[in-house]
């Protein structure tokens, strides 16, 4: 895997094949990378959820990374899963909206 770090973004382009009944159709993809570090994940949310996911970060004035990081984070801490060194790595940036 190649790996680019740059002070502008980059986007890998690259077809995924998805499965529609009995056949597949291709889909072109391009994924976003930055500077940062790390994975990008894809995860299944049923239609309901997701609806309720939107208002909800919307209304909290996040994007969509960073309210599941903060989600996941939450939930990890809650159940005390986090060592004190991951608590302060993976503490939430400042934004506009939380000043």
């Amino acid at each position: 895997m190649c790996e680019a770090i740059t002070d502008q973004p980059t986007y890998t382009t690259f077809t995924v094949l998805v499965r529609l009944g009995i056949s597949y159709i291709k889909v072109p993809t391009s994924v976003r990378r930055t500077k940062m570090k790390g994975r990008t994940e894809l995860v299944y949310l049923p239609e309901e959820l997701f609806r309720l996911v939107e208002t909800i970060r919307n209304k909290l004035g996040m994007n969509r990374s960073a309210f599941y990081r903060h989600c996941i984070m939450t939930y990890l801490e809650s159940k005390n899963l986090l060592s004190i060194n991951m608590k302060t790595t993976a503490a939430p940036r400042k934004t506009s909206a939380s000043k």
